[in-house]
């Protein structure tokens, strides 16, 4: 794989509906966002960021017809770039639901890892069984750093003779230490953070011209000024 660059997220992507999926997320509120709260209220990211948006995917599978769809989705995703899977592993714990449903629709074995070894029985981080299994389609609801990817790629690299050959999420934000670790890897999501952006105006959760700071926080979030933004807004938030 070739060094991917902002861009390149688009290349991620890979689903007919990902406008849908944007929706849902807006729609369920598993996406919130409101640049009107102060800095001390904002959200703050697993990855160490603060930020006045959050995405968290877990309340769509108290869902029925959003989840059955997504689940499709991921389903048909992963039937078109990887026909050769034979196994789907589920990220503890987000990934797990998803990688049963799409196991269900696929009629493919089942895996989940772990975050962690058990303190007891085998201590192996892989529940389920590998026996005959070649190729592992990795599924999660949301990747950002790419850490807990790679940690399982190393997982399933030392207790089975299987490969990786494909990761897929519904979110995939296209940061660019991700594609550095996950370099060599396909990779595929249902949507990332242009199509939720420009969702969440459509329901107007921001403005029009909120979208392009949205977009370039996402570019660069851990470096990005909001200074700049707030200083032009009558409140100043900060």
């Amino acid at each position: 794989m070739d060094k991917l660059g902002f861009d390149d997220i688009k290349k991620v992507v890979d689903c007919d509906e990902t406008d849908k999926v944007a929706d849902y997320l807006i729609e369920t509120g598993c996406y919130l966002i409101d640049l009107s709260k102060k800095k001390k209220d904002w959200y703050h990211w697993k990855s160490g960021i603060i930020a006045p948006c959050y995405c968290n995917c877990r309340g769509l599978i108290s869902t029925i017809e959003q989840r059955k769809e997504i689940a499709q989705f991921l389903a048909d995703s992963i039937k078109k770039n990887y026909p050769k899977a034979d196994c789907i592993a589920g990220m503890a714990t987000a990934g797990i639901p998803w990688a049963s449903m799409v196991g269900f629709i696929l009629d493919l074995p089942i895996i989940y890892i772990r975050k962690v070894a058990k303190q007891h029985g085998v201590s192996k981080r892989i529940e389920g069984s590998v026996n005959n299994i070649k190729n592992i389609v990795l599924v999660d609801d949301l990747i950002a750093s790419g850490e807990s990817i790679l940690d399982a790629i190393h997982v399933i690299q030392h207790e089975t003779c299987a490969k990786v050959i494909g990761i897929q999420s519904i979110i995939n934000w296209g940061f660019p230490n991700m594609f550095e670790l996950l370099r060599g890897y396909q990779i595929h999501s249902l949507a990332s953070y242009e199509q939720i952006i420009i969702s969440a105006s459509k329901h107007k959760l921001i403005s029009a011209d909120d979208i392009e700071v949205m977009l370039n926080f996402y570019k660069n979030p851990f470096e990005y000024d909001w200074g700049e933004f707030y200083e032009k807004e009558a409140d100043f938030r900060f």
